[in-house]
């Protein structure tokens, strides 16, 4: 019988054999193999507890062995060696007891594991979990807990054991989320920060770009009647763009700013007139730009530029200004998104808020009208208003839904100038297909509630009977349920065609099965009627 990692219990091996530094030794107590005397020794002192207390020179290695033993191995240790004789149900880590009183004893040839049911052998080893007390092989008992003297769970005061995967799982808070703090106000208040400093880089920012474009306005203005105003011009421009802003020293760069591309004999430094940083020109990455000063004053109207109505010939004011991409969004990424809502919606977004408000319109109605049908099937009798109600909704249904697939198929056919469009436009072809098949569905239990299987007909006087034993108020009213079944079999033709057309087999079958119940109904007003019916 083995317990730990392959020691044997009841060994034949003991301390007054003739032993060797390179036998292996067996422990006399617990029987575990250690490699040489002095680790055997340590293992008495630190485990079993035959330490008298005063130090020696194997105190690290016996405090690497209990490290290691702790967890892995099975330790029944006792007090002192008095106690070595009685029946221990206490186990020693140190000064720390645990209880096992309710370990299962290991019966050599007939234990097995509790969880694998293998025989426990000498290769398979034997542990007994620290907590139920069950024997496991030591495959299945190699999860570590927290337990008290009693060998209860405590994850605060307890002592590092070994245990069974059942106890391991069945301990209070596994597998749960464990503690949580809310950071949403810490998050916003860094958040906040952020945007606070945000809005200072781009007001700093614009403040420079007003100063520097008025700046070269009014030196253009005082030079632009001079013979070698060019020159004048382009000298105190450059003087003006390293006044707003201090440039750095392009010697110490040798990257870009923003791409961190290295600089080359074809890749020039250039300083950004805002923030003073080295950037580049290339295209393909757009780091920095020669933007034209007319061009950077109507993208930002709301700043106090110079005025420029004492320019004679405005074509001729081409001073450009280089500017980097990470300045142009922060002065005018906002003014951007602005001017966008202002601006009116391209095409397809209007016709697609058209086809969401069509959208909205039928979902409105389609309760009111599976209300009056409910009422109508629950009525052997059903008011004439009610089925008038019934009949008018329908319409409206039928309309809006008509409507909807012709809005739909002109979305689907419509030019796209971006990729963006293109999902936007695939998107509402699927939805819109989806929405009609759904939308159509509930029609179709109209036409039997205009043609009521049984009947009671009141004739008051032989002068209320027409033809076909029909009264005055009998035709009248099948006449203006035939009209409403016309009506609504042209539009569901129409509807039919397209979907026949545009393949979409679904909401075909639904339409076709709507149009031959239609039919039906007609047919059998139109007998009813007979001559009273329409021409």
């Amino acid at each position: 019988m083995t317990e730990g990692n392959g020691r044997s219990l009841g060994s034949e091996a003991s301390l007054g054999q003739e032993i060797t530094d390179t036998d292996v030794l067996n422990c006399p107590v617990c029987g575990d193999e250690l490699k040489s005397l002095r680790k055997l020794n340590a293992h008495l002192d630190t485990v079993h507890g035959f330490n008298d207390g005063s130090p020696s020179d194997t105190d690290v290695d016996s405090s690497r062995e209990s490290s290691v033993i702790g967890l892995n191995t099975l330790e029944q240790s006792v007090a002192d060696k008095s106690d070595s004789a009685k029946p221990r149900d206490v186990q020693y880590k140190g000064r720390y007891k645990i209880k096992t009183s309710h370990w299962k004893k290991p019966v050599d040839g007939k234990s097995h594991c509790f969880q694998c049911n293998c025989k426990i052998t000498g290769k398979t080893g034997a542990i007994n979990c620290r907590k139920c007390g069950e024997i496991f092989c030591l495959k299945h008992c190699r999860n570590a807990i927290k337990l008290n003297e009693n060998s209860e769970y405590d994850p605060i005061k307890g002592m590092w054991c070994k245990c069974c995967r059942r106890c391991f799982t069945s301990r209070e808070g596994y597998n749960d989320f464990g503690y949580y703090r809310n950071i949403t106000e810490d998050f916003l208040g860094i958040r906040k920060l952020k945007n606070e400093d945000g809005d200072l880089i781009a007001l700093q920012l614009e403040n420079r770009l007003l100063n520097l474009i008025n700046g070269i306005i009014k030196i253009y203005l005082r030079h632009m009647s001079s013979i070698i105003g060019s020159m004048m011009i382009r000298r105190e421009v450059h003087a003006l763009e390293r006044s707003i802003v201090e440039w750095k020293d392009d010697r110490s760069v040798s990257e870009c700013f923003i791409c961190s591309n290295s600089f080359q004999m074809l890749m020039r430094k250039h300083h950004c007139r805002l923030c003073g940083q080295v950037v580049c020109d290339r295209v393909a990455t757009r780091c920095s730009s020669d933007i034209p000063v007319l061009n950077l004053m109507s993208a930002a109207p709301d700043l106090s530029f110079e005025s420029i109505a004492n320019i004679r010939d405005i074509s001729q004011f081409t001073t450009c200004v280089r500017v980097c991409s990470l300045c142009l969004r922060s002065v005018y990424a906002k003014r951007k998104l602005e001017f966008q809502k202002q601006s009116p919606l391209p095409s397809i977004l209007q016709e697609y808020e058209n086809l969401h408000n069509l959208e909205v319109l039928v979902t409105k109605l389609l309760p009111k009208f599976n209300e009056c049908v409910n009422k109508i099937h629950e009525n052997t009798a059903p008011d004439e208003k009610l089925v008038q109600d019934l009949a008018q909704l329908r319409r409206k249904l039928l309309q809006n839904l008509t409507l909807y697939d012709k809005i739909s198929k002109k979305l689907i056919h419509m030019d796209v100038h971006s990729q963006a469009e293109l999902k936007i436009q695939q998107s509402i072809a699927s939805h819109a297909s989806t929405f009609i098949e759904e939308k159509m569905l509930p029609l179709k239990r109209i036409p039997n509630v205009f043609t009521p299987a049984s009947e009671e007909i009141k004739v008051t006087s032989s002068s209320d009977l027409l033809f076909n034993n029909l009264t005055i108020a009998e035709v009248k009213r099948y006449r203006e349920e035939l009209m409403v079944l016309k009506e609504q079999r042209y539009l569901v033709e129409t509807m039919l065609n397209s979907a026949a057309k545009e393949r979409r087999f679904e909401e075909a079958i639904t339409l076709k099965s709507n149009l031959a119940e239609i039919d039906k109904n007609v047919e059998n007003l139109e007998s009813r009627l007979g001559d009273e019916g329409f021409d």
